[in-house]
């Protein structure tokens, strides 16, 4: 596997980033926090998708706080090319994924994505960690560390911490279910309570026996004290329907004559009532020819009645006339002024259109004129040119003198110097003389005939205007007088109505005297009439009522009478006899308290049998939980067992996989360190509980025996044959080795022969990745690495620059 590109936006130092990334040794130097590592940091987002840091951190801090922030990383495995994109959208950071194999899309979202890149690279995040980046704490961390201490962190690197984790798990359950199968043995039964219960339960048993068949005789007898009650509550139930009924028959008779005597007395009011009434009608027969001419006379008043509304309605009608007319008349005269006004509108507005074309026409006269003096302007300055260039060669020649040559034919004057000096001299005089004096009289000409025709535009535009003001106002006028015809048309609508309303009104003849005289009177009479009236509305309701009200009481007292003689001859025939009945409720009374108290003593022995059944019930559930905490010991304890023997194995299992891996760390580091210092030493060796020795000599000498450069090439040496074994462990076929490496910062305070002895391994490593990147921000190593990328910081962002 090989990086191809990086590009970044908005990710934390970098505003924008393209990187295409080079092979061989490469230097990433810069200031520290220019964003070196953060390349490393992107790397490792976009291939496993998790930073080491917050989410809420990865947006540049100068970018917006809405501003997408996108990773892309495009890489080669074999001959296949590989795109993941990785971005965060809006202010709470959605994160987003894709991923391209080909430039075809094979996955897209977080959890897709990433599943698939697992399968590309053939490694977790922390193996790829572990194989790929390399820091100066770990080099030196080898080397600090020994015994156990050694192991674990060897088993770290190379990925087997996973057992360690495991291990742990499998031990804490191991003592968790000790703990549970412990726990539960307090809850045993002992042998001794075992066995009590057992017994008492058999002594229940016997008990439950002798219950059920108490039981069973008790039940006997309450069926017999059953049969007997039946028998003679079906006796009872005849007397009881007798007793029922000769009630009911009683009741029936008693209501029959309470409705009768109420009937009577109800006769007897009606007939009182209808006499007043008689003598109540007699009483208004005798008033009623008072009353007569009272009627005749309000015929009478209500004709007058309707004469007033008609003479009123009339008066109003003439007043509105009036007005209307009044009003017409003013509008028809101010139609006529207004006509006579608009009179003069034609006339105005073919002035104006005169005035109008003449301001036009003057226009296109002084236009014609500007044209004029710009010609005449451009002639002047032609011949003012002419003087200029004639002045100029004057000057020249006189410069020259008589000696000289000719400007143009580069003869020389001689003679002919005089000649050219008079005749440039009168071609100025003639130009100025004579062309440009009669240009300026031209000019003055024309300047005086425009500003005359301006005066002329300047008038004529006025009068324009006061013709516009006055069309203006005409026309005002003529929508005044439209109005106003406006009105009168409704005018004389109104007017025509009115006086189509006063004909169908017609002569109205109406004397108020007389209407006052016929008000006064029946004003007087209306009281006692009213009353009269009243009077004969109650007679008229209250009379023919009362007469069927007492038809219809004589008729209910009737029928009263013949529903009594049948309830009386009824209850002659149902039979009662209270003796018999009161007999036969005593006899059901005493069968009820028996079979209430045998009932009761057959609950008494139910209730004591359930008791028993339920204490049988809890004793047998004792000794069933006891069985199952048995069973569950026994459970536990076996896979007790099972745990123990895996956590043994696990534990064999690491330390083999260590054995297997130490002797190709130790070859692997052996001939690196042996290239590295030039033959001086043979190798070093990495036994079983990784503790490291130097051959010196053929001698294998402990590692604290060298010197403190020896010891950081040993140290890079094996980190980089641990490396390869995390590579090997991890499944890497050959066309998908990893083949990029990269350092942080692995230099130090290192002295300047150690850094040397440093690039030298690096130089050698370069046969086995073809891409190495170191980050380093010390300047002195600049000119060792083949090729240099420069990171530096800006406010807008940092930058990535080859160099």
């Amino acid at each position: 596997m090989i990086l191809n590109n990086l590009k970044l936006s908005n990710y934390k130092q970098y505003s924008h980033l393209e990187l295409e990334f080079r092979e061989g040794l490469v230097g990433i130097i810069g200031k520290n926090g220019a964003g070196k590592s953060t390349i490393f940091e992107a790397i490792l987002y976009c291939l496993f998708g998790r930073d080491e840091g917050n989410k809420a951190h990865v947006r540049s801090a100068f970018a917006d706080p809405k501003a997408t922030v996108e990773l892309q990383l495009d890489f080669m495995i074999g001959e296949i090319g590989y795109r993941v994109r990785r971005e965060f959208r809006g202010k709470a950071l959605a994160v987003g994924a894709e991923f391209y194999k080909n430039d075809v899309l094979v996955a897209k979202s977080v959890s897709p994505v990433n599943d698939e890149l697992v399968k590309v690279l053939h490694m977790e995040r922390d193996a790829f960690k572990r194989s790929v980046f390399s820091g100066q704490k770990e080099l030196s961390e080898l080397s600090d560390t020994s015994g156990e201490a050694r192991k674990r962190m060897v088993r770290r690197m190379l990925g087997l911490d996973t057992l360690d984790d495991a291990q742990s798990r499998v031990n804490t359950d191991l003592r968790d279910l000790s703990s549970q199968a412990a726990g539960q043995r307090q809850n045993l039964l002992s042998d001794d309570s075992r066995e009590s219960l057992k017994s008492e339960m058999a002594e229940r048993e016997k008990a439950l026996e002798t219950n059920s068949l108490a039981v069973k005789n008790e039940r006997q007898i309450l069926q017999g004290i059953q049969e007997k009650h039946r028998a003679e509550k079906e006796k009872f139930d005849q007397e009881e329907t007798r007793f029922k009924r000769h009630s009911t028959l009683r009741n029936e008779l008693a209501q029959a004559d309470e409705r009768r005597a109420g009937l009577i007395l109800q006769v007897e009011n009606l007939k009182k009532k209808e006499a007043d009434l008689h003598q109540q009608k007699a009483t208004q027969d005798n008033i009623r020819a008072e009353f007569t001419g009272y009627e005749a006379e309000k015929k009478a008043f209500d004709a007058l009645e309707h004469e007033r509304s008609k003479h009123i309605n009339r008066e109003a009608r003439l007043t509105k006339i009036a007005e209307t007319s009044e009003q017409l008349a003013a509008t028809v005269l101010k139609i006529k002024t207004l006509a006579e006004q608009s009179a003069e509108r034609p006339s105005i507005a073919s002035a104006l259109v005169e005035k109008q074309k003449s301001v036009a026409n003057l226009e296109a006269e002084m236009e014609t004129k500007r044209g004029d003096l710009r010609s005449i302007d451009q002639q002047i300055g032609g011949i003012q040119a002419g003087v200029r260039e004639r002045s100029e060669k004057l000057e020249r020649l006189r410069a020259l003198g008589s000696e000289g040559n000719c400007p143009t034919c580069l003869q020389p004057l001689l003679d002919g110097y005089e000649r050219a000096l008079a005749e440039l001299e009168n071609e100025i005089i003639a130009l100025q003389t004579k062309q440009l004096q009669q240009l300026e009289v031209q000019k003055k000409t024309v300047t005086e005939a425009g500003l005359s025709l301006k005066t002329q535009q300047a008038t004529t535009r006025l009068e324009a205007e006061k013709l516009l003001q006055e069309q203006t106002r005409l026309t005002e006028v003529a929508r005044q007088q439209t109005t106003e015809e406006n009105q009168k048309r409704q005018l004389e609508s109104r007017l025509t109505a009115d006086e189509t309303i006063l004909r169908e009104i017609g002569e109205v003849h109406f004397d108020e005297a007389a209407y006052q005289s016929v008000k006064a009177k029946l004003a007087a009479q209306e009281p006692r009439y009213r009353e009269f009236l009243s009077q004969e509305n109650y007679l008229a309701r209250e009379l023919p009522a009362t007469l069927s009200a007492l038809k219809s009481a004589e008729s209910g007292i009737a029928e009263a009478g013949q529903k009594i003689a049948t309830l009386t001859a009824e209850l002659a025939t149902v039979g009662y006899d209270e003796q018999a009945y009161n007999l036969a409720k005593q006899a059901v009374t005493n069968f009820t308290e028996a079979f209430q108290a045998q009932t009761e003593t057959l609950r008494a022995l139910e209730k004591t049998g359930l008791e028993l059944q339920n204490e049988q019930s809890k004793s047998t559930e004792k000794l069933r939980i006891n069985e199952r905490i048995l069973a569950q010991i026994s459970d536990k304890l076996e896979e007790v067992e099972l745990l123990r023997r895996l956590t043994e194995m696990l534990g064999l299992f690491k330390t083999e996989i260590l054995e297997k891996v130490s002797p190709g760390i130790s070859l692997e580091a052996s001939d690196l360190f042996n290239r590295i210092t030039k033959g001086k030493y043979e190798g070093i060796r990495v036994d079983e509980n990784f503790d490291f020795a130097i051959t010196d000599g053929g001698i294998f000498y402990p590692i604290e025996r060298f010197s403190g450069g020896e010891v950081d090439l040993a140290n890079f040496c094996l980190r980089i044959a641990i490396t390869k074994a995390i590579m090997d462990l991890s499944g890497s076929s050959a066309e998908r080795r990893m083949e990029f490496l990269a350092f942080d910062e692995i230099f130090g305070s290192q002295d300047e022969e150690r850094r040397m002895e440093m690039m030298l391994a690096l130089n050698y490593l370069q046969e086995q990745f073809r891409q190495i990147y170191i980050v380093s921000h010390i300047d002195s190593l600049k000119d060792f690495f083949p090729h240099l990328l420069e990171v530096q910081f800006a406010a807008e962002g940092s930058t990535a620059v080859w160099r």
